[in-house]
């Protein structure tokens, strides 16, 4: 991974050991942490940008293709290309604490964090899956 300067549009640093294919990234602005998929590691892991450095690997569901944060709950959601789920990661803990069935090929992923909602892509049957999340209105 490598950080660009926006003034100047150059790298400007480079986190190694993100896993294998890093693949997408959400950052929690409550925390500042940041968030990447490996793909082919099967990991969420954890990285702080100040500090440029990996602080956890999260082993989660296969080929996780997407991740998202509801920062307000310090939560963090990976959808796991395979079997199909999504991993539900405690952000303060860095653990799976619960793993949601979901579609065939779930790909993508958002969080309403005002209505504790989440939206998950499934590429496999052309369908978006309202998730009713913890704590929802």
């Amino acid at each position: 991974m490598q950080a660009v300067s926006g003034s100047r549009l150059d790298v400007t640093e480079t986190i190694g050991s993100v896993g294998s294919w890093p693949d997408a990234l959400a950052f929690n602005p409550a925390t500042g942490l940041l968030y990447a998929t490996g793909y082919y590691s099967s990991t969420v892991v954890v990285i702080n940008p100040r500090k440029g450095r990996v602080t956890a690997q999260i082993p989660v569901g296969s080929l996780p293709d997407a991740v998202a944060v509801d920062p307000g709950s310090d939560t963090v959601y990976a959808a796991n290309s395979a079997p199909g789920s999504i991993s539900v990661i405690n952000g303060r803990t860095d653990k799976v604490t619960a793993t949601i069935r979901v579609g065939n090929g779930p790909a993508g992923i958002a969080v309403d964090a005002g209505t504790k909602t989440g939206y998950v892509s499934d590429i496999q049957s052309d369908s978006v899956s309202v998730l009713a999340l913890c704590g929802a209105r």
